[in-house]
Parts: structure tokens; C-alpha cells; sequence
């Protein structure tokens, strides 16, 4: 492996990391200031209970309470935004084409097609593991998915 991609595929490691991580805090934060935000309205219900003149002021805490939560709430969006734009830039987009007899056949295409054909003939069925063989001699491509494989499993390059 060449020492380019190691260090992409690190850099997308950290930035999901880091993603999973700000996300993780986010929640964190937005259930204590939730928290907080109940506390301190029960609190100034009870006291609103004991002294009718603090109506005024339950309305004030209420109130404070609620932008506090939606600042919360802002805060976080802007936190997942800027660790989804983190882990987009530290992504390379890659792609392999294929090569002969003066055509051009992209692999993801290729691999498209044999998801495709495999859901055509068992629908919904779960798929872990997809392995394509393309055989440009054949015109064809061959695939194995979960491990099982058949001569049926194959579809024609276009």
C-alpha cells in the first residue's frame, strides 16, 4: 500500500473519530442543559407556589430556559456540520476504470451491477462480503457474494 493512502485512510479515521466524538459531547451537553433547564424551572415553580409576587419571575426563568435550550440545540448542528464537513475533506474520492480492447468499464459500475443482479434474483437477502471477477476476455464479470459463488452469478459488461 502506498504511503499516500495510509495516511488518508488515517486522516479519515481521525476525522470520524473526531465526528463520533463531538457528537457523543454534543449529547452530553444537551442532556445536562436539559437537565439543568427542568431543575431550574421546578425550582422557580416551588418558589412561585410559595410567593404568588414571583410569578414574573417564573415567566423570566422559563423563558431563559428555552433560548438556553435552543442555543444548545444550535450549538449542536453546528457541531455535526463541521465534524460531516471534517470527515468529507479528509475523504478522497477514488475510482478504478478498466481498460481493454478500447473500452472503458468502471469498477463501481461493475460492482453496481452484481448488487443489482444479486438483489433481481433473491431480493432483500443480506449481503456482508462482495467479491467481482472481471474477465475482459469473456466480456463478462463474475461475482461471489457472502462467500457463495456460481457460474449463474455473472453479468456482461456493457
Amino acid at each position: 500500500m502506498k504511503k499516500t493512502d495510509e495516511l488518508t485512510i488515517k486522516a479519515v479515521k481521525s476525522a470520524l473519530e473526531a465526528k463520533d466524538t463531538a457528537e457523543k459531547a454534543t449529547r452530553a451537553v444537551k442532556k445536562s442543559a436539559d437537565k439543568a433547564v427542568k431543575a431550574a424551572a421546578g425550582k422557580a415553580a416551588r418558589l412561585t407556589e410559595e410567593n404568588p409576587a414571583l410569578k414574573d419571575a417564573e415567566k423570566a426563568v422559563r423563558k431563559a430556559a428555552d433560548k438556553v435550550s435552543k442555543d444548545v440545540t444550535a450549538t449542536a448542528k453546528t457541531v455535526r456540520k463541521t465534524a460531516k464537513k471534517a470527515v468529507k475533506a479528509a475523504t478522497v474520492e477514488q475510482s478504478v476504470v478498466i481498460e481493454y480492447a478500447g473500452r472503458q468499464i468502471s469498477a463501481a459500475a461493475v460492482m453496481a451491477a452484481c448488487e443489482k443482479d444479486y438483489a433481481d434474483r433473491y431480493g432483500k437477502k443480506a449481503v456482508k462480503s462482495v467479491t467481482v471477477y472481471i474477465k475482459p476476455e469473456e466480456n463478462c464479470a463474475y461475482y461471489v457474494i457472502n462467500g457463495e459463488g456460481s457460474d449463474d452469478y455473472r453479468i456482461e459488461l456493457s
